[in-house]
């Protein structure tokens, strides 16, 4: 990789895996090219391919919007060896995007209220745990009723992509979600350079079948198909642990969650007990699934044999597609996201406030994951429901006075599900709606110390049953059915 010089910044397309241009990576470790900036999505691109150059001391700063589970960089972290920037999903891709349109910065809602725009995130640690830096504040404005920080766009000296098909003159095509954000780097980049899976002649490539021109494109290498491989493997995700009686409480409040979604409503659902919805949608066909990596309509989760590398969710579990289904960049799916288009989001938490403030991302001096695009989901969505389980892993109930961690919105919720009831959030704080059978109302206001308001009796969470609805296994055949055919 002679085109990556000492101190250069360098961005890494893929959203995980999918789309993650792998050999060009192991080129860059074969390098002796150091003290540089890496810029991806998920940190762990940085542990399956990347993590020698954290081992060496070759990596000066990191900007991503979530480490996800590379122990190495989180290590590295902590230790105070790498400076580290955490950015909002949909931001980082705005930045870039921005970068490579000229344009020097921008305001966003996402973040506003929180750490991101006061400052105080963790940038850097000592040997104990202890920060030694945090980010800075950022200027903010209000325009009209709407609060926003300032962004700025990133441009950076090299941009990794991987494309399914290429021809000499840079033309790139992707496949399925695996474009992601790709086509954003690319455009972004001062020096860019894609591998493909498959090299073929100039003009072999109908214009109309273009997502990245060659204008945008410095060289292109033909690499193959034959290293994909999922993040997180197949799993049947209908079987749940019987034994396990977090898991059978997890799959209640999924049942629950999937009557939050209406017909002809577009809903986006965030990573944990969310994507278990889909298993209790009566007809999938009646909703649209939009999931930020790119793609708008999600069906249920594949059989094992129609698995697609190139076709994850936002868990980077393999997914499937309903008739009708469309691709995009992730600066598009975010566009969506931060344009008002999504009628709900279901996303996970860790503490809501009374206020409707949401902490989900993370827990001082513990595990520091990163936002990933929870921020602007919660900021651009009309209505936000926070599925999760009623206790914390020490016992205490995640319904607070104050939020203690970091927010991920200021007054976001609409209405939190766990397996013991359903509490909105209103001007006048939680109010009790539902109760699971053998739940009371005072072992609810009791167990949460802050005031829970019961203006009617609450009506009874839908009766629970361990098997998923058997229109959603109908259903799941119809996805599996359809990949077949799309892929004969």
């Amino acid at each position: 990789m002679s085109c990556i010089r000492d101190g250069d910044s360098l961005a890494v397309g893929g959203f995980g895996v999918a789309g993650a241009p792998v050999r060009l990576m192991r080129a860059v470790v074969a390098s002796d090219a150091t003290d540089l900036t890496l810029i991806a999505n998920n940190g762990a691109l940085f542990d399956w391919q990347m993590g020698e150059l954290l081992d060496q001391g070759r990596v000066r700063r990191v900007i991503a919007s979530h480490i996800g589970l590379n122990r190495r960089l989180e290590r590295a972290f902590r230790a105070g060896d790498v400076d580290v920037e955490l950015v909002p999903q949909g931001t980082l891709v705005e930045r870039l995007r921005a970068g490579g349109a000229g344009l020097p910065a921008f305001f966003t809602t996402a973040g506003a209220g929180t750490l991101v725009e006061y400052g105080g995130l963790p940038s850097r640690y000592d040997a104990f745990g202890a920060v030694l830096a945090a980010s800075q504040a950022k200027e903010a404005r209000d325009f009209g009723d709407v609060h926003a920080v300032l962004e700025h766009s990133l441009r950076p000296d090299v941009c990794l992509v991987r494309a399914a098909i290429g021809d000499s003159a840079g033309n790139l095509v992707y496949h399925q979600s695996a474009r992601n954000f790709n086509p954003v780097w690319a455009s972004a980049g001062k020096w860019v350079v894609a591998e493909v899976e498959h090299l073929v002649d100039v003009g072999d490539i109908d214009p109309e079948q273009v997502h990245t021109p060659g204008i945008y494109v410095d060289a292109v290498v033909e690499v193959g198909a034959d290293d994909k491989r999922f993040e997180l493997p197949w799993h049947d995700v209908r079987a749940g642990d019987s034994d396990n009686p977090d898991d059978a409480a997890r799959h209640r409040i999924a049942r629950r969650a999937a009557r939050e979604l209406t017909p002809g409503s577009y809903v986006n659902l965030g990573v944990g007990i969310p994507t278990l919805v889909p298993l209790y949608v009566e007809d999938l066909t009646a909703v649209v699934l939009q999931s930020e990596n790119g793609v708008v309509g999600l069906g249920a989760a594949p059989e094992r044999h129609a698995a697609s590398h190139d076709l994850v969710d936002a868990s980077k579990r393999p997914a499937s597609v309903l008739p009708g289904a469309a691709f995009v960049d992730s600066a598009s799916a975010f566009a969506m996201i931060r344009g008002g288009r999504l009628d709900l989001t279901i996303l996970g938490g860790m503490q809501v406030s009374e206020r409707g403030d949401l902490a989900n991302w993370m827990v001082p001096g513990k595990a520091v994951a990163g936002m990933g695009g929870a921020m602007d989901l919660v900021a651009g969505a009309r209505r936000v429901v926070v599925a999760t389980m009623h206790h914390d892993p020490q016992g205490r109930s995640k319904l607070v006075q104050e939020c203690t961690y970091p927010l991920t919105g200021a007054r976001v919720v609409d209405r939190v599900i766990t397996e013991k009831a359903v509490i909105d959030v209103t001007p006048d704080g939680f109010v009790l709606r539902e109760l699971a059978p053998g739940v009371t109302v005072n072992e609810i206001i009791q167990d949460a110390g802050v005031r829970i308001l019961v203006p009617e009796p609450p009506v009874a969470m839908e009766p629970w049953t361990q098997s998923p609805a058997a229109p959603v296994l109908r259903s799941s055949e119809m996805v599996a059915e359809s990949l077949r055919k799309e892929t004969a």
